[in-house]
């Protein structure tokens, strides 16, 4: 996985944070460029001189770039300007610009992978200053240079190019920008350029001088790649005349613009080095392209980015090149080593569980696929659906027979590297994270006919005992099950549990048996301790008359009904944590009696089978809501039919589970 994404944050920088020409004067007049961030999203599209440049991400198997609409003029002989954005100071290299005549109507026309270009235009390394960086800088990113006076009048192509050298130390390091211009030269010439022109792919190979090169040696001069200029007076129109730039200065259009194509995109295609043609989405030269033998955009991830919105895909591709792994100079943090990178990255990865809104969604996951089934359930089938989700005649509390286990929701998870300590275990603070979302579920599950009639529940308090540690990456159960209830309070009890791995029959331990292992309870009280004996759920007066604080222990022992505190689950999982949560059914702001939750959701508080609670509720729901809302805000008072209360096995159950609970919760809370 960590690879993938790699190679996905690899391909996102590859496209980010380069410039475009945003503006061409010629002896006509000043025509606006292609606006990558503009002209997509403009209906009407407007015509522009330039053909589309990448605006996102690399498109797969394209020949050629879509001619543009417009044409611009200009005079055999006369200076064409190039007016670029900013551009990255790491980006050292030359440019160069070619030609390329249009046998037809040029807006229609697309040279393929023909030989037709011509170069026109070079500057690399001058005086120590670098034509891409430098000298662009120096002349406030305007590049000119010269049409050739003797040429012959008609359209053509202008591909204006930069390239980068800052990764072009190793094959295929090398990246090229290029911008191509539709215009029409006037004039009385007559040379339609050498009889030897080239072809893209193919000006430039792995063996090209230029491309393969340090420019971080200091060396003094430079090969610039590809053919020679037809004539050297149409060199550029002021080499001599632009100044250097700090190669500590950052551009501030660093993150703004796209417009480029790695050096393998314009490379002809050696023997296993090489494979299927590539291309930038929306290419702005004219030419069929190859791309390296690993290409990240064939990945399924890309092809999604692909298919976002503009906005979302821009605000991936800038998030993703914090950790370009291929050049570090092209991220935000350049001075940051990919291995600290992919370090970040990885610990990104492993605490997914932490990102901003993910405990929300873990939370609320129960809830969304209720929703969902509810929407798309028919209207007349709404009363089958709740009926069908509803705990219709089951019993609140375990039966003896075990013919009904209760109300019990399960919750399955992981002990994640995020939710664990420095021991390597889980820790205390996750018992809680984690149970938010298991007590959510037990409350959809039990009570989905309770919420539709607009009630809702309260969480009061939560009391954690902790027996044993749940190792790191451990699959461990969360058991939500409801413990008992009062006059306001209902109380859930939650068990994490896990499954011992299988051993033999002697010596797995019986989860009944009176001399089970017992667990030593470490508490840390609010008072001094005392040294006089308690009575469980009761504080004990020292002999100085303080209060001593109570035996956790004991309590344990009571809540779980036997002498020796319980280490296993009826089905011998073995228990972790134990946590008892206080809930508060509200309608508004009045309080819901628990009895009365329960019977409208449809458990028995009689016998198990018996829905007569179902009924008398669905009665009431078919006389309206309104009829319901003052059921629960109080008119349950006056009902005569009482169809909540409870059967006397039933009752003596609670009693006796409820008293049990209250020595815990009363007695940790002091």
């Amino acid at each position: 996985m960590l690879a993938t994404l790699s190679l996905l944050l690899a391909t996102a920088a590859s496209v980010l944070g380069h410039g475009y020409v945003s503006e061409v004067t010629t002896s006509a007049g000043k025509y606006t460029g292609y606006l990558p961030y503009q002209d997509p999203y403009t209906n009407p599209a407007p015509a522009r001189v330039i053909r589309k440049i990448p605006g996102k991400q690399r498109a797969r198997g394209v020949v050629g770039s879509a001619p543009a609409a417009a044409v611009a003029t200009a005079a055999a002989g006369t200076t064409i300007s190039f007016k670029w954005t900013e551009w990255p100071d790491s980006h050292v290299g030359p440019v160069i610009t070619y030609m390329a005549r249009a046998p037809s109507d040029i807006t229609k026309w697309n040279p393929g992978t023909s030989a037709v270009w011509f170069k026109v235009a070079e500057q690399g390394l001058v005086n120590g200053k670098w034509a891409a960086t430098d000298i662009l800088k120096a002349n406030n990113w305007v590049y000119s240079f010269k049409i050739p006076a003797s040429l012959a009048p008609g359209q053509y192509i202008i591909r204006h190019e930069l390239i980068a050298l800052h990764a072009a130390y190793s094959y295929p390091g090398v990246q090229i920008y290029p911008s191509c211009l539709q215009i029409s030269v006037t004039g009385s010439g007559t040379s339609t350029g050498p009889s030897s022109k080239v072809s893209f792919p193919g000006a430039y190979t792995p063996s090209t001088p230029g491309i393969v090169y340090d420019a971080y040696k200091g060396s003094a001069t430079y090969p610039i790649p590809g053919p020679a200029v037809r004539n050297r007076e149409v060199s550029t129109a002021n080499d001599r005349s632009w100044l250097g730039r700090s190669p500590f200065q950052k551009s501030p259009g660093f993150a703004s613009a796209r417009g480029h194509a790695l050096f393998s995109d314009v490379m002809t295609k050696p023997p296993k080095l090489l494979r299927e043609p590539q291309r930038v989405y929306g290419e702005p030269w004219s030419e069929n392209v190859d791309s390296p033998s690993l290409s990240p955009n064939t990945l399924p991830g890309m092809q999604l980015l692909e298919a976002l919105s503009a906005p979302l895909t821009q605000a991936s591709q800038w998030l993703t090149s914090l950790f370009s792994p291929e050049d570090a100079s092209q991220s935000l943090f350049p001075f940051v080593p990919r291995p600290v990178k992919l370090a970040v990255l990885l610990v990104l990865v492993l605490n997914a569980r932490s990102w901003p809104g993910v405990w929300h969604f873990r939370v609320f996951k129960s809830v969304i696929n209720y929703r969902l089934n509810e929407l798309f359930t028919k209207r007349k089938d709404s009363y089958k659906f709740i009926a069908n989700l509803s705990p219709i005649g089951r019993s609140v509390f375990p039966t003896a027979d075990c013919t009904d286990p209760g109300a019990i929701s399960v919750l399955k998870s992981w002990a994640a590297l995020d939710d664990c300590d420095f021991n390597g275990h889980l820790s205390n603070s996750c018992y809680a994270k984690n149970l938010d979302p298991a007590r959510m579920q037990a409350w959809v599950e039990w009570c989905p006919s309770l919420f539709q009639d607009g009630a809702w529940v309260a969480l009061g308090g939560a009391h954690y005992h902790y027996i044993r540690e749940i190792p790191m990456n451990a699959s461990y159960e969360i058991r939500v099950s409801i413990g008992g209830w009062d006059e306001k309070w209902i109380y859930l009890v939650a068990k994490f549990v896990t499954r011992p791995k299988r051993k033999s029959k002697s010596s797995t331990p019986n989860a009944h048996s009176a001399t089970a292992t017992s667990i030593p309870s470490i508490t840390t009280p609010s008072t001094p301790l005392g040294t006089e004996p308690s009575t469980p759920g009761e504080p004990a007066l020292s002999s100085s008359g303080k209060v001593t604080p109570l035996d956790a222990s004991r309590v344990d022992t009571k809540l779980t009904s036997k002498p020796i505190l319980r280490t296993h689950d009826d089905d011998g999982a073995l228990i972790h944590c134990v946590a008892v949560s206080t809930y508060c059914c509200k309608h508004g702001r009045v309080t819901v009696p628990p009895k009365i939750a329960l019977a409208i959701s449809g458990f028995s508080l009689t016998e198990v089978g018996d829905s007569s609670n179902w009924e008398h509720a669905t009665h009431l729901r078919e006389r309206g809501s309104a009829r319901m809302t003052e059921f629960l805000r109080g008119g349950w008072k006056t009902e005569e039919n009482k169809f909540w209360e409870l059967g006397p096995e039933v009752e003596a159950d609670r009693a006796r589970r409820i008293a049990d609970l209250k020595k815990l919760t009363e007695g940790l809370d002091g």
